[in-house]
């Protein structure tokens, strides 16, 4: 059977994930399960009992629980996810920066690069009081092979959801940031109907994130709208879009290096999950490696 799989640590922060938990399962109709991993059998009972008291505040049906021990928590629940299709995977991350990530580590970064599966996150900033229905799946690309690796995944989540495809694409910018215009694939660009003020400019660059639009009709059947953002800082540029947008989750790819290599490369998924006021699913591909 399928379901809705939140981890949880015993801290308060980690329930944020449950909020995400309830969304998808409310809307997918799958049942809800709180897991949490302890180092060792002596530690569980005091985790479930931590993790029931944390929900005696929460309103509505308290979900299942479940604590089992190991020592790598990461790594438990990676394997979980590679193993176990019926599965969707909620956590909470704080979404550090990349040289915090280095040195504080995350299990949330870890599963991600790890499972093989795209991994539905709660940030810092996620609104837990928004109960609308996801309604629309903000697609990140870049130009990148390794970008568009999400999009099946992405197709196949907007079809269980039944929620619209929207691709954004951020280019760096003489233009002002974040400006968005909502396109579709059967718009006429010849004569200038995508509206905006950019004229050739934006018909250029619009030029890939079109062909993605494409691809996705001739491949899938789904007719995805698309826009062009623009901005110096493009964390910043895709999470105020989303912020703008209505039952919106946001799905992109990310390298998902550890260490000192992700020191040295930055990570714009960690940008996106610091400041996104909406979910974010994440997904790294195996040639990403």
């Amino acid at each position: 059977m399928q379901e809705i799989l939140v981890s949880v640590d015993g801290s308060a922060y980690s329930l944020k994930g449950l909020v995400l938990g309830r969304k998808l399962g409310k809307q997918l109709g799958m049942p809800v399960k709180l897991y949490s991993i302890v180092p060792d059998t002596q530690a569980m009972e005091d985790r479930r009992h931590a993790i029931e008291r944390s929900l005696e505040s929460l309103a509505g049906d308290k979900p299942k629980l479940e604590v089992v021990p190991d020592t790598s928590p990461a790594q438990h629940l990676a394997e979980m996810a590679r193993n176990e299709t019926d599965l969707l995977l909620c956590m909470t991350t704080h979404g550090r920066r990349p040289v915090a990530e280095a040195l504080l580590g995350s299990v949330a970064s870890q599963v991600v690069r790890e499972s093989g599966r795209m991994v539905f996150l709660a940030g810092p900033k996620m609104r837990e009081d928004d109960e609308t229905p996801i309604q629309q799946l903000i697609v990140c690309v870049d130009g990148s092979p390794i970008s568009e690796d999400v999009l099946p995944h992405a197709v196949e989540l907007a079809q269980m959801l039944k929620a619209r495809v929207q691709l954004i694409h951020v280019v760096e910018p003489d233009a002002m940031p974040g400006r968005g215009q909502r396109h579709s694939i059967t718009d006429n660009f010849g004569s200038g109907s995508g509206g905006g003020s950019g004229g050739a400019s934006d018909i250029m660059e619009s030029n890939y994130v079109q062909s993605v639009a494409r691809k996705l009709k001739e491949k899938f059947g789904i007719t995805a709208d698309w826009d062009v953002l623009h901005g110096e800082n493009t964390g910043e540029a895709i999470s105020s879009y989303a912020s703008a947008q209505p039952g919106a989750m946001l799905v992109m790819t990310t390298h998902g290096r550890g260490g000192v290599a992700q020191v040295a490369l930055g990570s714009v998924s960690h940008a996106v999950l610091h400041e996104a006021k909406c979910p974010v699913a994440v997904f790294r591909p195996e040639e990403s490696l």
